[in-house]
C-alpha cells in the first residue's frame, strides 16, 4: 500500500500529472473498450454484416476529411502546452481563438464544396454497395458529413485537454460517446430499425452530443480564461501554427492513407464482408494498440513541457519507461494471436471467420506501430518533425501500389503486409533521431 501512495505522491508535478492521467485513462478506457467489444456484435445483430461493412468503409471515407485541419489542431497542442509552461495564458488564448476560428473557415469551406459536388456522385457505386444501400446512402452521406463538420471544430477542446496534461478527462468524453452509441444502438434493435442510415447516424450524432456538452461545461469552468473569442483572434499566429501544424498535416495524411485507405481497397478488390473481417481483427488487437496509446499519449504535452524547461533526464527517465511498457504489451499481442481464434468465436459466434494470416499480419503491425509511437511523441512534443514528414511522404507514395501489387499476390492478407512494410520503415529512424537530439549531436535534417 506504501508503494501505490508513493507511485501517486512521489515525484515532480508533471511526473505525477502524468502518472494520474495513465492510471485514470487506463481504468476509463478499459470500460469504453468492453463497451466497444461489446458493440460489435450489438451491431452486426441491428444490420447485415454488408451493411457494416459498408458503415465502416463510409465511416473510414468521412474520416480523410479531418485532415484538412493542415495540421492545426496538433499545431495548437504544441504552442498552447508552450504557452502554459511559460505561463503565457493570455497567449494561449490567442492560440485558442484564432484556431477555432481558422477551423470554422476550413468547415464551411468543405461543406460548402462537398455539398455542391455529392449530389453528382453515385455513391452506391463509390461504395460498391449492393441496390438494398442506395436509397439510404443518398441520405446518409450529406447528414454524415453535416455531423463531420460540427465535429471538426469543436473537436478541439480534446486537443487544448491534452495540451493540458488532461488526457484522463478526454477518455472520460470517449467514454461517453460510447455509451450513447450503445444505448442507440440498442434502440435501433428494439425498434428493429437498423439500416445503414440509422446507423451511421448513431455513430456520429453520439460523439458531437458529449463534445458540445463538453465545449459548454470547460469553456464556462476550468477554462473560462481560455475561451475562444473573436477578441482575441490575430492571424499573425495563425501564420505560427499552421508552420508547425503544416508538417504535422502531411504526416497525417500518411497516417490516413496508412491505416484509412485498406477499407477502401478491400471493398473494391473483394467486397463489404471482407471488409468486416478485416475490422474484426482489427478492433481485436487494437486493444493492444489502444492501451499503449493511453500509456504514451500524456507524454506527448509532457514532454512539450519538459523540453522547453530544459529537462532532459525527465526525458530520458519517461523513453526508458516507455519502452518497458512497449515490451510487455508486445507479449501480450503474441499471446492474445494464439488465442485469437477461440475469442473470436467467444466474442462474435459463427457469424464472421478471420483467416489466421490477417490476425498474424494484425499482431506483426500492432507490435511495430507502437514501438514507432514512442519515438514519435517525443519528435512530436519537441516539434522536431521534418525527417517523420518526409518518411510519411514517402509511404504515403508507396502504400496504395504496394497494397494492391500485394493483395494481388497473396489476397487480404497482402494489405496489411504493405503496412506493416510501411510501419518498419518509420520505426527504424526514429530512435536514431531521438539519441541523436538527447546527445546534442543532431545536425541538418535530424534537428529540425
Amino acid at each position: 500500500m506504501k508503494r501505490i501512495t508513493s507511485f501517486f505522491t512521489e515525484g515532480s508535478e508533471r511526473s505525477l500529472r502524468t502518472k494520474k492521467n495513465i492510471v485514470a485513462s487506463l481504468l476509463i478506457r478499459g470500460i469504453a473498450m468492453g463497451l466497444g467489444f461489446v458493440l460489435v456484435p450489438l451491431t452486426l445483430r441491428t444490420v447485415t454484416v454488408s451493411e457494416y461493412g459498408i458503415w465502416l468503409t463510409v465511416a473510414s471515407f468521412i474520416g480523410w476529411f479531418s485532415f484538412f485541419d493542415i495540421g492545426l489542431g496538433n499545431g495548437l497542442r504544441n504552442k498552447f502546452a508552450e504557452a502554459l509552461a511559460k505561463n503565457q495564458r493570455e497567449l494561449a488564448r490567442v492560440y485558442v481563438s484564432t484556431t477555432y476560428t481558422v477551423m470554422l473557415v476550413i468547415a464551411a469551406t468543405l461543406s460548402a464544396i462537398f455539398f455542391t459536388v455529392q449530389s453528382f456522385i453515385q455513391w452506391q457505386n463509390f461504395f460498391n454497395a449492393p441496390d438494398s444501400s442506395a436509397s439510404d446512402l443518398m441520405l446518409l452521406i450529406p447528414i454524415v458529413f453535416l455531423l463531420f463538420a460540427i465535429q471538426f471544430v469543436i473537436q478541439l477542446i480534446i486537443t487544448i485537454l491534452l495540451a493540458d496534461q488532461r488526457a484522463a478527462i478526454t477518455n472520460v468524453i470517449g467514454l461517453f460517446g460510447t455509451i450513447l452509441t450503445v444505448i442507440g444502438i440498442l434502440f435501433l434493435e428494439r425498434l428493429n430499425a437498423g439500416s445503414v442510415l440509422t446507423l451511421g447516424i448513431v455513430f456520429m450524432a453520439s460523439p458531437v452530443i458529449v463534445l458540445c456538452v463538453t465545449h459548454v461545461v470547460m469553456f464556462t469552468g476550468r477554462y473560462r480564461d481560455l475561451a475562444p473569442s473573436f477578441r482575441y483572434v490575430n492571424f499573425r499566429h495563425a501564420k505560427e501554427l499552421a508552420n508547425l501544424g503544416s508538417q504535422f498535416f502531411f504526416i497525417q495524411i500518411a497516417v490516413v492513407i496508412l491505416f484509412s485507405t485498406s477499407n477502401m481497397i478491400i471493398i473494391h478488390f473483394f467486397g463489404p464482408k471482407e471488409v468486416t473481417e478485416f475490422n474484426i481483427a482489427f478492433k481485436y488487437f487494437n486493444v493492444i494498440t489502444s492501451m499503449f496509446v493511453l500509456v504514451a499519449t500524456p507524454f506527448w504535452s509532457a514532454i512539450t513541457d519538459a523540453y522547453h524547461r530544459n529537462d532532459l533526464a525527465w526525458i530520458s527517465r519517461s523513453i526508458k519507461k516507455l519502452t518497458f511498457v512497449w515490451i510487455g504489451f508486445s507479449v501480450a499481442a503474441v499471446i492474445m494471436l494464439f488465442f485469437a481464434d477461440t475469442l473470436y468465436h467467444v466474442w462474435i459466434g459463427d457469424t464472421i471467420t478471420v483467416p489466421a494470416s490477417v490476425s498474424m499480419a494484425m499482431c506483426v503491425f500492432v507490435i511495430l506501430s507502437n514501438w514507432s509511437s514512442i519515438f514519435a511523441m517525443f519528435l512530436n512534443g519537441t516539434g522536431k518533425i521534418r525527417l517523420q514528414l518526409y518518411s510519411a511522404i514517402f509511404v504515403s507514395i508507396i502504400n496504395i501500389p504496394l497494397s494492391i501489387v500485394l493483395l494481388s499476390i497473396v489476397g487480404l492478407y497482402g494489405v496489411l503486409l504493405s503496412s506493416i512494410i510501411c510501419v518498419g520503415i518509420g520505426s527504424t529512424w526514429g530512435p536514431i533521431q531521438y539519441h541523436k537530439i538527447m546527445t546534442n549531436t543532431a545536425t541538418g535534417i535530424w534537428s529540425r
